[in-house]
Order: C-alpha cells, then structure tokens, then sequence
C-alpha cells in the first residue's frame, strides 16, 4: 500500500482538529476489539453494529475531503491515514504471523503469505471494502502534496533516496488502485460499497496518472477494460472518466522523475 512507503510519522492532532482525531480515536477502539476477537481465534466483524461503526468513522471520507491538507500538513497525512491503513493490514494478515514462524525458505514464506492474504480477502471482503476508499483518498492527497512537495527540489536535492522512494511510491500507488478496480468486479460485495469505492477511483484517477509512467498506466487502462465487462450502465459511465484519464500518454511533472 502507498502510505507503507511513507516514513513513519509523528504528528500529533491539535484540539482543533476534531474530526481528524475521531478518526485515529476509532483506531484505537477498533485495537482494544482486536485484542478482545483474537482471543476467540477471529477478528472484529463488521455484521457486529458496534463494529461497523468504528469501521464506518475511521473510513469517513468526508472527513479528508474537507479537511485543507497543504504541504506543511503531509506528517499529519500520514499519521492520520496510517490507522485505516493498519486496520486493513491486520485484517489482510490474520493468520500469517503463526503460519510464517516455522517457514525459513523465502520462496515458501511468500507463497505462503500471498495465500494468507488471498483467502483473507475473501474472508473479511466486507470489512476491508469499507476500508478501501479511504485508502484511495489517502493516496489522492498524498501525490497532490508530493506534487507540490518535490516539484521546488533542485536537480541536485534529487538525490538516490528521494528517487527510489518516488518509485517505491509509484509502485505502492499502482498496486493500491489495481487492487480497488479488481475489488469493483467482485460481485459478492454490496453494490454500495463498490459504488463508493468506484467514485474515490474516479476522484483519484487525475493525480494517478499524472504520477505513473506510461507503461503502468496500461496496466491500469487493461484492468479497467476488464471490468467494465461485467459493469452496468452507472459503473461503466464512471469507469469510462477513469479510462479516458489514463489514456493520457504524457508524462511530466511526478511521472517523469525517477524513469
């Protein structure tokens, strides 16, 4: 995920910024349902109301939408979209740490983790669903900062760090919005919930593709194709926004740094 590329950050929230702080106070209320879940061996289900409305405050888009993140507020970004991003990760992991302890051979550890994470993304589909777009809000904000951020850097102050952190970002990016337009075509999900995901994918499309290279943005453009498949009519209008955006062959700006 993209903000796993992130340095960890330390901002705290001021009182003045409430909504931002119920979102990291849900975090912890969702971490004291962890620790009382895994000890009957499962996690906090979202068919649980006290649970879905934990889930439903920490994923508030809303609250990032309306909040002014300008380049000085990228730490608090961060620490802000770190707790959705660590309750997906716990919910995409459950299982690995018992399973992984007895494996040395890295070949079978990885299989066996993206098995793990395979068989819990059908498991607790509906949880990390309700997940998603704020992840894919996160990200948005995230390269609109980076744009502003790193487009004043001197060529000099491009240094190796800072290029292969771009491009560890660009990978992290691309793996976050192929992961939500392959969620979209999952037809066991409420149609709501794809249709929320679908739109934060629309919100995000601009500032994507004006960071990925050229030959991730086909990846992008052949996954939507596929989807839209099986869309119907209101999907496939906001897929086809997502498609002519990444059918944009230029690359400036973040996509041209670091190829």
């Amino acid at each position: 995920m993209l903000l796993m590329l992130c340095v960890a950050a330390s901002a705290t929230l001021s009182a003045s910024e409430p909504q931002l702080n119920d979102i990291v106070l849900a975090g912890e209320r969702l971490d004291s349902m962890i620790a009382e879940t895994l000890k009957h061996g499962t996690l906090p289900r979202r068919a649980d109301p006290a649970v879905a409305d934990v889930l439903g405050r920490m994923s508030d888009v809303q609250v990032l939408a309306q909040h002014p993140f300008g380049p000085a507020d990228f730490e608090t970004l961060v620490h802000v979209c770190h707790v959705p991003l660590s309750a997906m990760t716990r919910y995409a992991s459950f299982g690995w740490e018992s399973q992984s302890e007895a494996i040395t051979d890295p070949a079978e550890m990885l299989a066996t983790m993206q098995q793990v994470f395979l068989e819990n993304s059908s498991r607790f589909r509906d949880e990390l669903v309700l997940l998603a777009p704020v992840l894919v809000r996160c990200m948005t904000i995230q390269l609109s900062l980076l744009a502003t951020r790193l487009d004043v850097l001197a060529d000099e102050e491009w240094t190796d760090v800072r290029l292969n952190g771009l491009r560890q970002t660009k990978v992290g990016a691309e793996a976050l919005y192929l992961g939500g337009l392959s969620t979209l075509a999952d037809e066991r999900l409420a149609a709501a919930d794809r249709e929320r995901l679908r739109k934060e994918l629309v919100v995000a499309a601009t500032p994507m593709s004006r960071t990925l290279p050229v030959a991730a943005r086909l990846r992008v453009l052949a996954s939507v194709i596929q989807v839209e498949k099986s869309a119907d009519s209101d999907a496939r209008r906001d897929l086809e926004i997502i498609r002519h955006t990444f059918s944009d062959a230029r690359c400036d700006g973040l996509c041209a740094i670091g190829i």
